[in-house]
């Protein structure tokens, strides 16, 4: 097995993206508009969730052998004309996002350890709209 077997970057942000659809609550087209993976070019589904590879240091023991320790960004973005909606949903939604990624925390076999290492929020106003958003930032660990 080679060094991009076991890596598998794109294989994990859709894991990710697999994990988080197959929760009750996070279900796409009824809880969440839709899923993206990478940055959405257009914030023209709400709410939506996007999935992304942010990066990470490699600490090699020798050519064979070391650890990746990789970023991945989880964020939700929502829209609302009114007071508060979208900013109470992001965080019921990230909350929940936390909770379904710490329950799967090898995200069923593609790394050997993750858990959040950070989360941050952000609402913007736009016209007559206040939009939201929250990432977590959730760092796996993959031996070689």
């Amino acid at each position: 097995m080679g060094l991009a077997d076991q890596l598998q970057y794109k294989e994990t942000v859709q894991k990710i993206i697999d994990i988080l659809k197959a929760d009750a609550r996070l279900t796409e087209g009824e809880k969440i508009a839709k899923y993206f993976f990478g940055l959405p070019i257009r914030l023209d589904h709400y709410p939506l969730i996007y999935v992304r590879l942010v990066g990470g240091p490699v600490e090699a023991a020798t050519q064979a052998s070391g650890q990746y320790r990789l970023d991945y960004a989880v964020a939700v973005i929502h829209r609302s004309g009114e007071q508060d909606v979208a900013e109470k949903f992001v965080y019921d939604t990230i909350e929940i996002i936390d909770e379904v990624l710490r329950a799967k925390p090898t995200l069923d076999g593609m790394v050997d350890d993750s858990f959040p290492a950070r989360v941050d929020g952000e609402t913007a106003v736009e016209r007559d709209y206040a939009i939201s958003g929250a990432r977590l930032v959730l760092r796996t660990r993959k031996q070689l």
